[in-house]
C-alpha cells in the first residue's frame, strides 16, 4: 500500500491527468485540477472554522461533488467526515451526530426539515447547508431550485456552504503527515440485525480500495 493519505494518494494518480473528468455530475464534467481547487477551498474553510487533526464534522449529505471535496478536505487537515444517509429517521440522525461530538454539522439542503426538528437536541453549534444543485449545469440548476426552494432562516451559526466556503479566504490548511491508521471516514451498516453500527474507515482501507480498482 502507499504510504499516503487519501487525500495524498488521490493527488498523486492524478497529477498527470488535471484538465480530464474527475466527477461527472448531471452533464457537468468537474476535472481533477478544478475537484482539487475545491478541496483545497474547503480544507482552508474548515481550519479558519477551527476544525483541527482528529476532530469529526457530520455529514447529513449524498455524494455531491461538494461532499466528496469536503471529505478530501477534512483527510488533508487530518479531521475525518461521519457520513450518515438522510434517509435515516430523526432519532437515528440524532444518535449518529452526538454519538460523533461534532461540533459541525453539513446537511443537504433536502434533508434540512429533519436536521430543525432536532437541532436543539444534537451537538454541533454550526449548521452548513449544502444544496444539491451548486454544481448541476445552468439550466438544470435554475430548474431544481426553483423546484426545491425553501425558506431556511439561516445566521452565523446556520450558514450556507458559500458562505462557509468565504471564512477560508486568506487561510492556508496545512497538509497532516501519514497515518495508516487515522480515520479518513465513519460510515454505516445496514442494521439488519440492529441498529447501524458505525464502521471507521482509515487511510490504508481507503488506499487498499483505490489500489485494487486501479490494477483491475
Amino acid at each position: 500500500l502507499p504510504k499516503s493519505t487519501a487525500y495524498q494518494y488521490m493527488r498523486e494518480l492524478n497529477k498527470d491527468r488535471l484538465d480530464e473528468p474527475a466527477l461527472h455530475y448531471y452533464g457537468k464534467d468537474i476535472t481533477h485540477r478544478e475537484l482539487l481547487n475545491r478541496i483545497e477551498e474547503c480544507a482552508s474553510a474548515f481550519v479558519a472554522m477551527g476544525v483541527k487533526k482528529g476532530d469529526i464534522v457530520s455529514f447529513l449529505s449524498v455524494a455531491v461533488p461538494e461532499t466528496i471535496a469536503a471529505i478530501y478536505a477534512l483527510n488533508k487537515i487530518g479531521a475525518a467526515a461521519n457520513t450518515i444517509d438522510p434517509r435515516m429517521d430523526i432519532n437515528t440522525i440524532k444518535k449518529m451526530v452526538n454519538a460523533s461530538n461534532s461540533n459541525i454539522l453539513v446537511t443537504i439542503d433536502v434533508a434540512f426539515p429533519k436536521v430543525e426538528k432536532i437541532k436543539n437536541e444534537i451537538n454541533p453549534e454550526i449548521i452548513i447547508v449544502q444544496s444539491a444543485a451548486s454544481s448541476l449545469p445552468f439550466t438544470k440548476k435554475v430548474l431544481l431550485t426553483l423546484a426545491t426552494k425553501s425558506k431556511i432562516p439561516y445566521s452565523d451559526t446556520l450558514m450556507k456552504w458559500t458562505t462557509f466556503l468565504s471564512k477560508g479566504v486568506g487561510v492556508k490548511a496545512k497538509e497532516v503527515p501519514y497515518e495508516g491508521d487515522a480515520t479518513v471516514a465513519i460510515t454505516y451498516t445496514g442494521g439488519t440485525t440492529g441498529i447501524p453500527k458505525g464502521t471507521m474507515l482509515t487511510n490504508d482501507s481507503m488506499n487498499a480500495v483505490v489500489l485494487n480498482f486501479k490494477y483491475c
